[in-house]
């Protein structure tokens, strides 16, 4: 079994304060490493993405469990004799793992075709259940949700069924990995979907691009469907121009702060040189409240993930330049706070990607991504101060420059069709050793510090949770489930006491903050 070496950058107090870790790892062997997928845990993180190196065939998905400070808990590989990958992990309520991507290996047809692979994965790392579910086309899946019902909700797209050349493709499957519906959804050309929500009439709101455009490449589109994937409404966001070819990407949506959705991806017109991030504001009709655009320095650059920061604003994770990882930190309305692109220390794996960014509880900003040198990748997983500052490593800070994006609107009519086809339910596990080498250390202060009396009781709970603080300011406390969902919002000054008989046993994160800044973070359990 061949063995994964593991650079490693930790954190060290200072001055007797605890310290926000900023680290900088990189997941290395012979072959190839990506990490496409990134979660919080209630203990840290979980990565996945794809490696060569070791594991049961050609490519295996790679999964990966650390701690807060970035230390591995358990690295395993799920596949078979052919090739697999993953493209995005979370949490489940009921404290366990789902993973979505491709399989070739597990399929009834061609080892050339590729199937929805879906995998649900116990704390600890053991395979509870996985589904290979396509046909003879690619059917790739790109994310997944667990939705209000507590079933799960894949997204990608399928050439194996559908009204063109590509198609979105959704499936849904119970906790228990039990099929209970799928569509395709798409027109003519090639319609490919990125990403997912569900929205509080249970209806589905789906990013993603699609192409026919007469000046070539592909452009946006938003996709509502009610909650078993019919056809209600789509959007197209063209911008305007004689640029050729002209591709803007989707690449991931969030619920913003006013009933309102941002996407972010690349707005690429012509060729090299030109594709810079963008983020594309809109209300729950697909209507257009505002879209920026940001120049990243020289070259291309791409927007992958978005996520709320603590606060008010957000954090956007992707790649500039000469393909270097950049965060990109803006305030609620699209202004520019800062940005900064980050290369790793004592190594010559200066380029790469970051594909999946988040805020980390301590306020921080976790990226896992792809870094590479001349015929040889790795994944990797770095994490920044809530300043973005990286001093173990090379930041540097990008070009400030941005401007209004104007983009016209037209509706779309994508077909809905019955996709009921082959399911598959197999898969091989494998344990991926790896070597700790530690370069350097670095420290940073943690942006929620609690420096009054509070008291949380009881804990475990059951019927109620109450919160004791010696704080006369109004303040705000929000519960959330394991999935990062709102569960509970309310106003209150020193004391309150939540009603949480209806809630479901399990972990939650609370989350009390003033008019400035969050204060108390923590978890609790229901039992």
């Amino acid at each position: 079994m061949k063995k994964l070496t593991l650079i490693i950058t930790l954190f060290v107090a200072w001055g007797g304060m605890q310290a926000q870790p900023m680290f900088h790892k990189l997941f290395k062997e012979l072959g190839y490493e990506k990490f496409s997928g990134l979660e919080k845990t209630v203990d840290g993180y979980i990565v996945a993405g794809v490696t060569n190196s070791f594991g049961a065939g050609q490519k295996d998905i790679l999964v990966i469990r650390t701690d807060f400070n970035g230390d591995t808990i358990w690295t395993k590989t799920f596949g078979g004799f052919y090739n697999e990958e993953a493209y995005s992990v979370k949490n489940t309520n009921d404290g366990n793992f789902i993973v979505v991507g491709y399989t070739s290996s597990f399929s009834n047809y061609s080892n050339d075709s590729a199937n929805f692979f879906i995998l649900k994965i116990a704390p600890n790392g053991n395979l509870l259940w996985s589904k290979s579910f396509g046909g003879p086309g690619k059917d790739i899946a790109r994310n997944v949700i667990e939705t209000s019902s507590h079933n799960y909700l894949i997204v990608g797209s399928t050439t194996s069924i559908g009204a063109g050349s590509i198609d979105v493709y959704l499936l849904e499957l119970s906790s228990s990995g039990n099929y209970l519906w799928s569509k395709s959804l798409g027109a003519s050309g090639c319609d490919i979907a990125s990403d997912i929500l569900e929205l509080e009439d249970k209806g589905l709101l789906i990013i993603g691009k699609t192409s026919g455009f007469s000046l070539g490449g592909y452009a946006p589109f938003v996709l509502k469907t009610d909650s078993m994937g019919s056809f209600l409404w789509a959007k197209t966001y063209d911008v305007p121009g004689s640029y050729y070819p002209k591709n803007i990407t989707a690449n991931e949506i969030i619920r913003g702060y006013t009933n309102d959705f941002l996407i972010v991806g690349a707005k690429g017109m012509g060729y090299v040189g030109d594709s810079q991030h963008y983020i594309m504001d809109i209300d729950s009709l697909g209507n257009l409240n505002w879209a920026k655009s940001y120049l990243m320095n020289s070259g291309n650059s791409e927007a992958y993930s978005i996520d709320k920061t603590n606060s008010g604003g957000f954090i956007v994770g992707g790649w500039m330049g000469n393909y270097m990882p950049a965060l990109l930190k803006v305030d609620g309305i699209g202004q520019r706070l800062w940005s900064w692109l980050y290369s790793c220390p004592l190594t010559s794996y200066n380029y790469g990607k970051g594909f999946k960014t988040l805020t980390a509880f301590d306020g921080g900003y976790i990226t896992a991504g792809m870094s590479y040198n001349t015929g040889d990748t790795l994944s990797f997983l770095f994490k920044t101060d809530l300043d973005g500052d990286y001093s173990c490593s090379y930041g540097t800070p990008t070009s400030n420059a941005s401007s209004v994006l104007s983009m016209s609107i037209a509706s779309r009519i994508f077909t809905s069709s019955l996709a009921n086809l082959n399911l598959i339910d197999t898969c091989v596990v494998n344990y991926a050793p790896y070597n700790d080498i530690t370069y350097c250390f670095t420290v940073g202060i943690p942006e929620a510090i609690n420096d009054f009396s509070f008291n949380l009781f009881p804990n475990p709970f059951k019927d109620n949770l109450s919160f004791n603080l010696n704080n006369n300011e109004l303040l705000e406390i929000t519960l959330f489930d394991i999935t990062s969902r709102k569960i509970i919002q309310q106003k209150f000054t020193n004391n309150i006491t939540l009603n949480t008989e209806q809630l479901s046993t399990g972990i939650y994160i609370y989350e009390i903050k003033n008019e400035s800044r969050v204060i108390i973070r923590g978890k609790a359990l229901k039992k």
